[in-house]
């Protein structure tokens, strides 16, 4: 923040928000976010007269939940808000309110805002610029869809070959004990072969007597 003139600053900025949703559990329609300055340590300043420069780096906030309003007027903001609430969408056209001006007749000011948005309504221009913002914010949620459907089949695509590779680890798994246990028969049987070799057993008397073919005991004798 550059300091213009002597004893001068810019003034500080207050961002208003209209929400068409609501945020968190919040439950009153308008809420104010006003920032506080705090020490190294975590602990808040609290000053008589806040500092300009301070107050400028940081804006405070109003926050209006629209879904919040419906037929609430309790006090001056909210009666100036009610002009925005969504209970009162007229049936043709989701983007026009439908108001009932007697609730306003006896406060110039509200006749005044009516009278103004009455007359953006009206406005073709106004009108032509709110069928391109429909049709552009159209595209983007068509685009948003799009997207959210191809990356929920990619998802499912991709879960799909991590359960195909995992079934197919299982079967590796199980042809490698298979044939695990395959090389333990047949060390198993050399081992039994040779011993009974040693005993002095022709190649016929072991395969009688291990009730395998004479071939495979010569295969292993050899």
């Amino acid at each position: 923040m550059r300091k213009e003139t002597k004893g001068k600053y810019a003034l500080p900025t207050v961002a208003v928000y209209l929400l068409g949703h609501c945020v968190g559990k919040f439950t009153e329609p308008v809420i104010y976010a006003k920032h506080k300055v705090y020490d190294y340590e975590g602990n808040e300043i609290l000053q008589e007269t806040p500092d300009p420069f301070v107050e400028s780096l940081q804006h405070d906030s109003i926050i209006v939940q629209i879904p919040l309003l419906r037929g609430r007027v309790n006090n001056r903001l909210e009666k100036i808000l009610s002009v925005f609430d969504q209970s009162q969408i007229y049936p043709d056209d989701q983007r026009m309110l439908e108001l009932d001006e007697n609730k306003y007749a006896d406060d110039a000011e509200m006749e005044h805002i009516l009278h103004r948005l009455q007359s953006a309504a009206a406005n073709p221009d106004i009108r032509n610029r709110m069928n391109a913002e429909d049709e552009f914010f159209q595209a983007l949620e068509d685009r948003d869809t799009a997207i959210i459907q191809k990356d929920a089949t990619i998802m499912t695509q991709k879960k799909e070959l991590e359960k195909q590779k995992t079934e197919l680890d299982e079967k590796d798994a199980a042809l490698q004990e298979k044939d695990a246990a395959l090389e333990e028969q047949k060390a198993s049987l050399r081992a039994a072969v040779l011993t009974l070799s040693k005993t002095g057993m022709t190649a016929e008397m072991i395969a009688k007597t291990l009730n395998i073919g004479e071939e495979k005991i010569q295969e292993i004798l050899s």
